[in-house]
């Protein structure tokens, strides 16, 4: 006989599922037990959870967090079956928006209500917009140590205190009521740019850095030394909490990606500012490796940043403007002249030039180089005897020849005593082969460099961008030579205020004796000439003294663009090829892979972006694979998850999607190229 309940929907057994709330102005604790079963959804658990408690508060903004899986439960119409908690687990009912103290890249520190569940990526642009900071995805966030303390053998990192009492509060903080030694953000700053004057002026200039501050900056000059900063980056796809940031700690608001999109000078004051500050803090601590000359032309731009300070500026952005208008229309003509001639005629070059190649055993040098007479012309660099006629080069042969296609450029000598040299690092079946090349001028100097670097991205001096870098490089070139014109014309800069050089490069001795240099030259300079330093940064000012504040600030951003090396972050990987592993140090540039030996001072191989088929990462065995060129390479990370270096690589491969113009990116995309997850962490963010 059929039961009388046989056709009753089977009802699941119930059982208590274990929550504290944290609510209210001291963030008590409130445990609570609610009756649920498998398929009871997460919203109905909420709000089961917040009747049972019963108190008076706005629960919009609260969410569950699983502490033992370091999960949040963001989706409401999921079940406790479909998450995996059970009677065993203990959960906490918590407010998304948290305090954080946060320093900028211009290392004022902040405080700030930022949403702890949201992905560091999605959590970075919120932070970007309120600062009106664009393109946010080149930046990031970054866990905060005292280097300095590490540096100086006092043991491993100390993390700071999260009451942060060693830190000043910034003048223009208020002070928060539940703890006095904490700076708040003002509420201004939280105002869109437009709408506040002193937003502009705390953001897009910057007060002079707080000297208690300087210990947090992630600086070392040594490739090796660098690799330690690489585990600081937070995964770009999990929130804050998923990784360990809690209320009231420190992190830092960096540049990450330095690969700039469209800096505009009238639309991106905070920006740039932002970006110059980060790079000047960094030359300042040795963070890059520079020459004498680098060093003296960033800090004669940096001179001239501050000389403007407290100058009006807007009739100079006015001029500026018009001229980066006339600047646009000029190259515009220019590039469709060349694309005329592209059509049928391949550029080229010409020139005497001495040629030393590295021997197995020895270094590279240029004593022993002999001179050639050597013709480039689409990534190929001929070398024919020096006394050969320019006009009859048709059926000679060339006594070398090298593909330089993705080959490494690096200056040597810019100048210093009338010498012009670089060293190329090119690609063979052995590895990298140095040659060094010697030049009699500036300006066969400035276009060879510029086509080799073009070569290097894997473009020809067909290329649109060639007359305008040979024409940036010439400039660079009179900053650093302020008495050598190099057979190039007059400055391109009038002297339109500001600076302290005299007519002829004479320099006021007055101002010198005024000049600080530890304001901008980093110690190892100052040891090597502190009494002519003044002297040498007025002269080099006094090239660039018509530029505006906003100006020198870009140029300064364009000039360590120019830096060969320059944005690599550094990791200390086990490298594996042909069955062989070896220890090394990996740089991940903005357009390319380049393996070090295992002391990050020797070039081993260099791997192009352009030359990139694929990269895969095999989670189980935390190994990165990656194919270029037909070879495959794989990766093996020792100070930092595999992730971290996935992710870099990724980030590159995104911001390459770029167009110029455009404002809103597709996040979706940065995600898949970036973090890799599988399935389950994927509905676990969503």
């Amino acid at each position: 006989m059929q039961s009388p309940h046989g056709n009753a929907k089977k009802q699941l057994p119930t059982w208590q599922l274990k929550v504290d709330v944290i609510a209210g102005p001291d963030q008590e604790r409130h445990p609570c037990q609610i009756d649920v079963n498998g398929m009871t959804h997460i919203g109905n658990a909420i709000v089961m959870i917040t009747q049972k408690v019963g108190l008076a508060i706005n629960w919009s903004e609260y969410s569950l967090w699983w502490p033992r899986r370091k999960r949040w439960l963001l989706n409401i119409d999921q079940t406790l079956d479909n998450c995996g908690v059970t009677s065993h687990d203990l959960l906490e009912l918590v407010c998304v928006r948290q305090t954080l103290n946060l320093f900028l890249p211009d290392m004022q520190l902040f405080q700030m209500q930022i949403d702890f569940s949201s992905r560091v990526y999605d959590l970075t642009a919120e932070i970007c917009s309120s600062l009106s900071i664009k393109h946010p995805e080149e930046l990031s966030l970054f866990k905060v140590h005292n280097w300095h303390d590490k540096q100086h053998g006092h043991g491993h990192e100390k993390k700071p205190s999260k009451n942060v009492p060693n830190l000043d509060v910034p003048e223009n903080s208020c002070i928060s009521e539940d703890n006095p030694n904490r700076p708040n953000l003002p509420a201004v700053i939280f105002k869109k740019i437009e709408e506040s004057a002193e937003g502009v002026t705390q953001l897009a200039k910057s007060p002079p850095t707080n000297p208690a501050h300087l210990p947090y900056l992630p600086c070392a000059r040594k490739p090796a030394d660098k690799t330690r900063f690489a585990d600081c980056w937070l995964n770009s796809s999990r929130s804050l909490m998923e990784q360990g940031i809690r209320q009231h700690d420190m992190l830092m608001l960096r540049v990450k990606y330095f690969k700039f999109h469209d800096l505009d000078k009238q639309h991106d004051q905070v920006r740039i500012n932002q970006i110059y500050e980060q790079l000047r803090l960094a030359i300042l601590h040795d963070d890059q490796d520079l020459t004498m000359e680098e060093a003296v032309l960033f800090a004669a731009i940096a001179y001239q940043a501050e000389t403007q300070r407290s100058i009006p500026q807007s009739d100079v952005a006015d001029e500026v403007d018009l001229d980066d208008e006339l600047n646009k229309l000029e190259n515009e003509l220019g590039n469709n002249v060349n694309n005329q001639m592209n059509i049928t005629e391949e550029p080229f070059l010409q020139a005497q030039v001495k040629i030393g190649k590295k021997k197995e055993g020895m270094l590279a040098s240029l004593q022993k180089s002999k001179q050639f007479f050597c013709k480039y012309q689409r990534f190929q660099m001929y070398a024919f005897d020096s006394k050969v006629e320019p006009r009859n080069l048709s059926g000679v042969q060339p006594i070398h020849s090298y593909d330089v296609k993705s080959c490494e450029v690096a200056q040597v000598s810019s100048g210093e005593n009338n010498k012009y040299k670089l060293k190329l690092s090119i690609g063979s079946s052995n590895g990298m082969e140095e040659v060094h090349l010697g030049f009699s001028n500036s300006d066969d100097y400035a276009e060879w460099y510029t086509a080799l670097t073009l070569a290097a991205r894997g473009k020809t001096m067909a290329d649109s961008t060639y007359r305008e870098e040979v024409k940036s490089m010439k400039e660079i070139l009179r900053y650093r030579n302020p008495g050598n014109t190099g057979g190039g014309g007059g400055d391109e800069y009038d002297n339109r205020g500001g600076g302290g050089g005299g007519k002829g490069g004479a320099v006021d001795s007055e101002a010198a004796s005024r000049l600080n240099p530890e304001l901008y030259v980093s110690h190892r300079f100052i040891k090597k000439a502190k009494k002519e330093l003044p002297g040498l940064i007025l002269q080099a000012q006094s090239k660039v003294a018509g530029m505006s504040l906003v100006e020198s600030k870009k140029q300064f951003i364009e000039k360590y663009l120019s830096l060969n090396d320059h944005g690599v972050a550094f990791f200390s990987v086990q490298v594996k090829r042909h069955n062989k592993a070896e220890k090394s140090v990996l740089g991940v540039a903005p357009d390319r892979l380049i393996q070090y030996d295992h002391k990050g001072t020797e070039v081993v191989q260099t791997y192009r972006y352009t030359n990139l088929v694929k990269w895969t990462v095999n989670w189980h065995t935390s190994q990165l694979l990656i194919e270029v060129s037909g070879e495959e390479i794989f990766l093996l990370t020792h100070d930092c998850p595999i992730s971290t270096l996935h992710e870099y690589l990724g980030g590159y491969q995104f911001l390459r999607t770029r167009t110029s113009g455009q404002t809103e990116l597709d996040s979706q995309m940065f995600y898949e190229l970036t973090g890799g997850l599988d399935a389950e962490e994927i509905t676990t963010i969503g």
